[in-house]
């Protein structure tokens, strides 16, 4: 069918039915182009206190972590960084801006805390699916105190 189709109207309109085809067989299996994130402002105040101005992708939300006494925001950027913001002290404000920490999100962070066993230290977890469709972790107190680890911008598969 193909060849006689080709042999009355010529290669170029077969390549472009083909191609039409694919196209409407796509969209009925539910192949979608990726959809366009909105944005959000970081909300002015939390728990009494303000928050730095900023943007992040509404559809992936902000995440609050209550660690070591004191309320950690994470959020996706408009840029798909990820970005944080903390108390400075338990019922204290916050810092006045929002840190990068590295990595691209395409999802809602998830933050856990648990007690490391062998030192004892209570840790903050992130992760977050990356643009690469894989899903990426990061540890704040775990190797070495008071820090992130793989780095303050790296994240770990």
């Amino acid at each position: 069918m193909i060849a006689r189709f080709k042999a009355r109207f010529g290669r170029s309109t077969v390549a472009k039915a083909l191609v039409a085809a694919l196209i409407g067989t796509a969209s009925v299996v539910g192949i979608a182009a990726p959809a366009q994130a909105s944005n959000c402002a970081t909300p002015a105040i939390l728990a009494d206190w303000y928050l730095p101005k900023g943007a992040y992708i509404c559809e992936y939300g902000y995440t609050t972590k209550l660690y070591q006494g004191r309320m950690h925001i994470f959020v996706v950027g408009t840029d798909y960084t990820i970005y944080s913001t903390w108390q400075t002290a338990i019922d204290g404000p916050y810092v006045p801006h929002w840190t990068s920490l590295g990595g691209k999100g395409r999802s809602g962070i998830t933050a856990i805390t648990y007690k490391e066993t062998a030192s004892g230290r209570l840790v903050l977890a992130l992760s977050v699916m990356g643009t690469d469709g894989n899903r990426w972790h990061k540890i704040y107190n775990y190797y070495v105190p008071n820090t992130w680890w793989p780095s303050q911008l790296g994240w770990s598969r």
